[in-house]
């Protein structure tokens, strides 16, 4: 489901602009990307999930097939290849005069079953790095 959000919200919010431009998606990422035109964002400032650490409640069906959260697959690897799916659909949305920010941390999980994002071995974030290269 997407949502635009009225500028009278948006002042509520502490997020007017002037033109009324601003939109909201109140949606997973990969549909609201792809509700978007190609080359239309300038900005795009983003912290996806972190591998197994949190839940959102947002189960998607993705592109392989696999249905969960983001952040919550199988395999490190099939964390990566998700979010190459949705930077791929931020790639196309975005302008050419466009940035891209990503918090993205590594996440551990130790023998206890604790989990964190300190002494990361999973390797998450690196992967990320290799998966986006020559995009």
């Amino acid at each position: 489901m997407s949502t635009s959000v009225s500028l009278e919200k948006q002042r509520r919010c502490g997020t007017e602009t002037t033109d009324g431009a601003l939109q909201i998606l109140l949606t997973d990422a990969i549909s609201g990307l792809r509700s978007l035109q190609a080359s239309t964002i300038q900005a795009t400032l983003t912290s996806p999930p972190f591998y197994l650490l949190r839940r959102y409640g947002t189960p998607v069906l993705w592109p392989d097939g696999w249905e969960g959260e983001l952040g919550h697959e199988p395999h490190p690897n099939d964390f990566v290849r998700h979010l190459v799916y949705v930077f791929d659909e931020v790639w196309r949305v975005l302008r050419d005069d466009g940035c891209l920010w990503v918090n993205l941390a590594d996440t551990y999980n130790n023998k206890q079953g604790k989990r964190g994002t300190t002494n990361a071995p999973n390797g998450s974030d690196g992967r990320f790095a290799a998966g986006g290269r020559g995009r």
